[in-house]
This record gives C-alpha cells, structure tokens and sequence, in this order.
C-alpha cells in the first residue's frame, strides 16, 4: 500500500509508469530520485538518518535491477511460472537475505494474536 501511494505522488516522479502489476520489469533507479529529494528535505537537520535511508533505497534498488537482469523479474507478485518482486512475510525464505517481505493484506499483520475489545464500563445515574 505505502508502496502504491508512493508510486501515485507526482512529486516522486513515477507517475503511473510502476502501478501496474506487469510492470516491475521497467524499473530504474532515478525513478527514486524525487523520492529521496522529498526525503532529504524532511531530514535536513538529521544526515544519519538521511543516510541510513539512502542505503536502504540503494540496496533495494540494486536487488530490484538483480531480479531483472538476471532472474527476467516482470510482476510485482509471483505467478506459476514467473518470480515476483514481492514476498507474502508467509512465503518468506528465512535462509536468505529477502529485502522484499511486505505485508499484502490484513491477514497477514499478526495471524498468532487475539486481540479482546472490551466496552468501557457505563454507571447508570439514577
């Protein structure tokens, strides 16, 4: 979802050129760099967060051009027959490095607890 919204602002640049599902396979990097302008702006006062950022989105952008090149990445989520870009955190490989393990659905936040909604106790006012 963060991902769809950052991909719909104009002030990052990308436009409607990633929303499609079909099209992770046209990814480039200076695609972000409206994203980091934004980015680097809000953290002005704070370089090392900026930073630390920056590498993030930098090995995330060098892992995505990885699933391209090399492993012929074209969908966001996987098919039958082809690899996706994106992991269901159920689906995910815990021996290897995964950068991509998103949570795509409500479902998939915390599927081992319980959560108890209690309603606030009301005295009646006689």
């Amino acid at each position: 979802m963060v991902l769809k919204i950052l991909l719909q602002k104009d002030d990052f640049s990308l436009g409607d050129n990633l929303l499609d599902k079909h099209r992770a396979q046209y990814f480039e990097p200076k695609m972000l760099d409206g994203l980091k302008f934004e980015i680097k702006k809000r953290f002005a006062n704070n370089p090392k967060v900026y930073q630390l950022f920056e590498q993030k989105l930098k090995d995330l952008s060098d892992d995505w051009l990885d699933k391209i090149e090399n492993h012929e990445l074209k969908n966001y989520e996987a098919t039958n027959t082809e690899i996706g870009l994106l992991v269901k955190p159920a689906e995910k490989n815990f021996d290897k490095g995964d950068l991509w393990s998103v949570m795509q659905s409500m479902r998939e936040i915390d599927t081992n607890s319980f959560i108890k909604v209690g309603f606030p106790r009301i005295k009646k006012h006689d």
